[in-house]
């Protein structure tokens, strides 16, 4: 049962970035190569959101230890 939400929201998260991607590139003359520099930054920023939640989550550990 698990597996199956997961694959679930894979699947979804998957159909955001396409459709983000299609919306932001329509009008470019080359579609494929915008919608790869536009799925690129969505990545990137999801990335860099994982890495600052995690990070707010280890400073708030630490205040909570030490504080």
């Amino acid at each position: 049962m698990t597996s199956r939400i997961v694959s679930f929201l894979l699947l979804l998260i998957i159909i955001v970035v396409v459709l983000a991607s299609y919306e932001n590139c329509r009008d470019e003359p080359s579609f494929e190569i915008c919608a790869d520099k536009e799925i690129d930054k969505i990545i990137t920023d999801l990335a860099k959101d994982k890495w600052e939640a995690q990070y707010r989550t280890k400073m708030n550990e630490c205040l909570t230890i030490h504080c």
